[in-house]
């Protein structure tokens, strides 16, 4: 039957797409009415647009009741110019079309017996009319002036309501991405998989709700690049953009950094941005080409915190980056209904020092990190008349991606100290080879039908295709992890402050990872492939009401081919072979088989979007806008192959160092006991299951309202709410295969959790804290998990925001917004725990004071940027952000007493585990340092015979922000001596009180750019 019903709908789908397949996500267009000097509409007048991003021209021919429409045109400024015999010719010059955008104009023609030419420069409209969307529009302009780190990362930041990536209380998964028309979404894990060079973005339209069907693969923004074309004059630029350490400020003298233990703040040591574009004519009027090339190079402070582990030094080292990267765009204009252009781009990438951001990772922890990546795209727009034009559209981007061991620490195992945080030895991960794939084609077509049931229509409709692969290798020639505590390589030991073994719990703990010695050793691939169709209508009653109707739906799948993992190296398949074989019949780090594996996970979202917008006063100049939507949340291959059995994982065991010489030894000399998870799922009758059939799309429900008014020429205001909340969430909870029962809540299964009170003691300002967590039984089935919806997951956004806009003219631009907003739910929504591998919601004491705000919560977030023209052709341009700071709550690790333990029949291994670290406090108890920031450039431009140059400085941190980060949060270990006590051993956190780094330099960059 669920087949059923997904065959008639996209039966159904299919049928309209034949007819319809529509978007105009990638260009705007112009609609308008031309009328006599008495206000008689003109019939039959000829319309002729011409641009300097357009080849040729586009002509149109007014109507009975003298409307016109010029669609698909490319973001730019535009002329108008018209012709009707017996009437003055008007021509309207300075029409500015933006991505996505109706344009809407009128044009008044007087009568005259001779020919007549009269050139009209009236504004823009700044209102968008007719969509419901919240979108911010990155122009040309602004990339051009504003203090920019110069990246779309920089760029989406710059949004209303966003936070890192996040925007409008989404995930790090939740933003599609396209450039061009094509999207850009990393198949694995869903971010942004390619990054267009700065120079070559002409716009960039960035959508945060209100989202029209034509968009998939998204639950909640959109990121909308157009790449510049090239013209029918010859145009480009030259620039370098440079910093080094003598114009880099530390803000702390180095005896204040000395006396605090930590290194530099980040800041560059050196940083070389040169680029280069070049396009125009190769055929005027018929065939364009534009071309970037660019080199960067950049060597910055990293913030690793020196130390000394083991007599052995670390000092700070540096973060290094190395990137080429460059395009070729070919535009030609076949007919006068058909244009077509191609894009090849390239990137080669290499950070010799990558460290995951960890203050805390040495130097042999860090990874050689490589990306090699090509992209080539084709376009193809077939105007089918001024009512009807199909898009098509085909893309392939493949990516290599090796990360890799530094030289001597292949063979090195990783160690952990669990006090103190820090890693060495070789890095936590694994060398990894990545190869990364997406193809995709879209055929997409708008319709325009006037005066039919009572109104005009903008019909849109499509259908899409993507197909994404992931194949990953990993392997570890020693896949030991060792976990020390406080400078001792027994942990148990050092956390107990024992001389002897711990009782039940040996010397020391490690865990083994299940890969083996080579990069051919062990795989998890995957691929998945998505169909999407929409239908939308965007129907437009007596001219100021406007219905914005749309659907669409998505058929996700996934699969994984036969692959199989060789033996682990060292005493790993010798330590398997002596506690988990004899248990299981099963070695994890023996040689293991996993067939092929068809359509491993699916879902089948239908996603409506409805919108209503109206023109208040009838002039286009306010509107008043409300939508709700519903966004299906992609389904990234990361999904589903973390339940691949042999995908990298670790089994954990105590260690009893038998013969007292410090190191770890085959069974045999040494002893080992495995606890925790159980090797379940490497069994083929397991982990199918470990996938509900009937698991379905997590969703994001969303409303917004909004009134947006044109407060004077060129600048406009606007109020707007927005609420949003997501829904069948998909995670991996813990479940028992043989009895069918989930268990990850203390009130799904009371038999299997033991309840557990205790006091925790103050600490400082902290007060005494009475808190409630789970045990595990020895009634408990095998650590089993199963990837489905979990309806107590929660999250849930709100914001009231202002915005205003003012664009380039008249020597100014301006802008800027004011937001109020909360986000509060039991998940963070980073990268590590939105798709199943990070922990989340996997057992009961994930609940314990987990509701509450969220780490992207910014109850204000203002950003304000602006340009003006100064005297003897200066520029200043400015670029402010003010954050409320994250947010944050107490945490503790509760470790519940031996004898407690055994009276209550519980799993004596759980008292050692990080499963019993919880929440004293909820999440957003407290609040970091707010965060505030101003970047400023001053710009001087000397006009040449050919072309121009800019000469400007940049000033990021003008003001001198600084801020010392210091471990606020006492966590650490708690043993009370029995239930409902605060009498016990508290030991806080190691870096509670201690300075973790320090922020804090202002950089100047200086820049020259010849534009011709």
């Amino acid at each position: 039957m669920k087949n059923l019903r997904i065959f008639l709908v996209l039966s159904l789908c299919f049928s309209v797409a034949s007819i319809l397949s529509a978007q105009h996500l990638q260009t705007g267009f112009i609609k308008g009415i031309v009328t006599d000097t008495e206000g008689v509409p003109l019939p039959g007048v000829a319309i002729t647009v011409t641009g300097p991003n357009l080849i040729g021209s586009r002509t149109a021919i007014t109507t009975e009741s003298g409307t016109f429409r010029v669609p698909a045109l490319p973001p730019g400024t535009y002329t108008l110019e018209t012709g009707l015999e017996g009437f003055q010719t008007v021509k309207r010059e300075g029409v500015i079309v933006n991505v996505g955008v109706v344009v809407r104009i009128s044009i008044e023609m007087a009568p005259s017996p001779v020919e007549e030419e009269i050139t009209v420069i009236a504004a823009s409209p700044v209102v968008d009319i007719q969509s419901t969307k919240v979108v911010t529009i990155m122009t040309k302009e602004l990339m051009e002036n504003l203090p920019l780190n110069r990246s779309l990362s920089d760029i989406m930041e710059s949004t209303p309501g966003t936070v890192g990536s996040v925007m409008h209380g989404g995930t790090e998964i939740s933003n599609a991405y396209e450039i061009d028309g094509v999207n850009v979404n990393d198949p694995c894990m869903n971010g942004r998989f390619l990054t267009i060079q700065y120079d070559a973005m002409e716009e960039v339209e960035m959508i945060t709700g209100g989202i029209p069907a034509q968009v998939g693969n998204t639950s909640g923004s959109f990121v909308n690049v157009v790449t510049k074309s090239g013209g029918n004059e010859f145009h480009g630029n030259l620039q370098l953009y440079y910093t080094n350490e003598d114009l880099s400020e530390i803000l702390f003298p180095e005896h204040q950094l000395t006396a605090l233990g930590v290194g530099k703040p980040e800041a560059a040591i050196s940083d070389v941005d040169t680029s280069g574009t070049f396009g125009g004519p190769i055929m005027k009027d018929k065939l364009w080409f534009f071309s970037t090339l660019a080199y960067y190079k950049s060597k910055y402070h990293s913030n690793f915190i020196p130390t000394t582990i083991s007599g052995k030094s670390y000092d700070q080292y540096p973060n290094e980056r190395r990137e080429y990267s460059g395009m070729l765009k070919l535009t030609t204009q076949i007919s006068d209904s058909l244009r077509l252009f191609i894009m090849g781009h390239f990137r080669d990438y290499l950070n010799p020092y990558y460290s995951w951001g960890d203050p805390r990772t040495t130097v042999d922890s860090t990874q050689v990190y490589k990306i090699k990546q090509w992209t080539g795209t084709a376009n193809l727009t077939w105007l089918l008349g001024t009512e009807t034009f199909l898009d098509l559209r085909a893309a392939i981007s493949d990516r290599k991606w090796p990360i890799l061991y530094h030289e001597g620490t292949e063979n090195e195992k990783h160690y952990y100290d669990a006090y103190t945080w820090y890693d060495w030895g070789s890095t936590f991960r694994f060398g990894e080879h990545v190869w990364r794939n997406i193809r995709q084609a879209s055929a997409r077509l708008t319709h325009f039908q006037d005066d039919f049931l009572g109104g005009d229509h903008e019909i849109r409709a499509g259908v899409e295709w993507q197909w994404g692969v992931d194949e990953w290798a990993w392997y570890r020639p020693d896949p030991i992890h060792w976990d020390w505590y406080n400078g001792s390589p027994y942990y148990y030991r050092g956390l107990y402050g024992t001389t002897e073994p711990v009782p039940g719990l040996g010397d020391g703990r490690i865990s083994i990872s299940m890969c083996g010695a080579t990069q051919e050793d062990s795989y998890a691939n995957g691929s998945g492939y998505r169909i999407g169709v929409f239908l939308q209508d965007s129907w437009t009653i007596k001219g100021r009401l406007t219905l914005n109707i749309g659907v669409r739906f998505d058929t996700y799948n996934g699969y994984m081919p036969a692959t199989v993992k060789k033996a682990s190296a060292g005493i790993a398949e010798a330590i398997g072979a002596a506690t988990m074989e004899p248990l299981f019949d099963i070695n994890p780090y023996g040689e293991l088989q996993f067939n092929e594996w068809k359509d491993v996970m699916s879902w089948n979202p239908i996603s409506p979007r409805i919108g209503i917008t109206y023109d208040l006063f009838g002039d286009g100049k306010t509107a008043l806008k409300a939508s709700f939507s519903q966004y299906s949340e992609a389904l990234p291959v990361m999904y589903f192959q973390t339940v691949h059995p042999h995908r990298p994982r670790s089994f954990s065991f105590n260690w009893w160092d038998d013969n007292n010489n410090q190191q770890l030894d085959a069974p045999g000399i040494d002893t080992y006991e495995h606890y925790g998870t159980w090797p379940t799922s490497l069994f083929e009758d397991y982990y199918k299951k470990r996938i509900d059939e009937d698991i379905k799309a997590p969703m994001f429900d969303e409303f917004t309202a909004s009134i947006q008014h044109e407060l004077f020429q060129d600048f406009n205001v606007s109020l707007q709410y927005i609420w949003r909340q997501k829904r069948d969430t998909v995670d991996t909870v813990m479940w028992d295969p043989d009895a069918d029962k989930y268990w990850y809540t203390y009130e799904q299964a009371p038999e299997y959790w033991i309840p557990f009170t205790t006091i925790v003691p103050e600490h400082g300002d902290f007060p005494e804290e009475e808190v409630t967590l789970y045990f595990m039984s020895n009634n408990a089935p095998g650590w089993f998990s199963q990837f489905d919806n979990v309806p107590e997951a929660k999250r849930k956004y709100q914001a009231v925001e202002f915005m205003f806009n003012k664009r380039m003219s008249n020597g100014w631009q301006l802008g800027g917004s004011i937001v109020y907003s909360v986000t509060k739910g039991n998940n963070s929504g980073s990268y590590g725990s939105v798709w199943g591998y990070g922990g989340a919601y996997d057992h009961a004491n994930w609940w314990v004071n987990r509701y509450g705000h969220m780490p992207f919560d910014r109850p204000l977030n203002i950003k304000i940027f602006g340009t003006f023209a100064l005297p003897l052709r200066f520029l200043a341009s400015f670029l402010l952000n003010y954050n409320t700071g994250s947010p944050w709550g107490r945490e503790i690790t509760v470790y519940a007493p031996a004898d407690w333990l055994a009276a209550n029949n519980c799993n004596s291994w759980f008292a050692g585990y990080w499963y019993t670290r919880v929440y004293v406090e909820l999440p957003g108890s407290r609040r970091n340092v707010h965060y505030s920031n101003l970047d400023f450039r001053l710009e001087k431009e000397f006009v040449l015979p050919y072309g121009k140059i800019g000469v400007f400085v940049d000033v990021f941190n003008l003001l001198g922000r600084t801020e010392l980060r210091v471990g606020q949060n006492p966590g650490g270990d708690w043993f009370p001596v029995a239930e409902n006590t605060n009498v016990g051993t508290y030991t806080p956190s190691y870096w509670y009180g201690k300075v973790d780094r320090a922020i804090g330099s202002r950089t100047w960059k200086l820049s020259i750019r010849y534009t011709f």
